[in-house]
C-alpha cells in the first residue's frame, strides 16, 4: 500500500522584511526562515501542534485589532512539582537476561499481572508481554493480554 505525499509541496510568506516557508521533504514538513532550515516534523507532529494551537487560540477572545499574546500559559510554563513523565523501568533497553528470563517466568506462572510483572523485573508491560512469547510461555500477544485481563478481574486471595 502505497501513501500518496500531500499535494502541497511548498508554501511561503512574508512577515516584516522575514520570508518564512514551509516545504514537505521527504515524509516531513520543514520551516525555513530566511532561506535556513529551522527544524522539521513528520506530518502527525504538525497535527498535534496545530491541535494545540488551535486549543489554546480557541481559549482566547481576541479582535482583529489586539495584538496576540503568544506566550504560553503559566500552566505551560510553571515547574510541576511532579515529574511530567514518570521514570523508565530500571532494566528498558537492556538485553534480556537468563536471570530477567526466569524471574519473568516465575512471576508469570504466579499469576501476576503484566504490569505487576514489569515492575517487578523493571521493564515496560510492552516488552514484557513480547518476552512471554518470545519464550514460548504464551502462544501470541493477544493471548497474553486476554489472561492479563482475566488476572486482573480476578480477585486477590487473602490466603497468598
Amino acid at each position: 500500500m502505497s501513501i500518496k505525499p500531500p499535494q502541497l509541496q511548498s508554501m511561503s510568506w512574508t512577515t516584516g522584511s522575514t520570508v518564512y516557508e514551509l516545504r514537505y521533504e521527504k515524509e516531513v514538513f520543514s520551516l525555513h526562515v530566511a532561506g535556513s532550515r529551522v527544524f522539521a516534523m513528520p506530518m502527525a507532529d504538525w497535527r498535534i501542534l496545530a491541535h494545540i494551537v488551535d486549543i489554546l487560540d480557541s481559549s482566547r477572545t481576541v479582535s482583529d485589532t489586539e495584538e496576540k499574546d503568544i506566550s504560553p500559559p503559566a500552566a505551560i510554563t510553571e515547574t510541576p512539582s511532579q515529574p511530567a513523565v514518570p521514570a523508565k523501568p530500571a532494566n528498558m533497553g537492556a538485553r534480556w537476561t537468563e536471570l530477567h528470563d526466569k524471574e519473568l517466568a516465575a512471576l508469570w506462572f504466579r499469576g501476576a499481572t503484566l504490569q505487576q510483572t514489569a515492575e517487578g523485573i523493571g521493564r515496560t508491560v510492552a516488552s514484557v508481554a513480547s518476552r512471554l512469547v518470545a519464550l514460548d510461555i504464551v502462544e501470541d500477544t493477544e493471548a497474553v493480554y486476554v489472561e492479563n485481563h482475566t488476572r486482573k478481574q480476578k480477585k486477590p486471595d487473602r490466603n497468598s
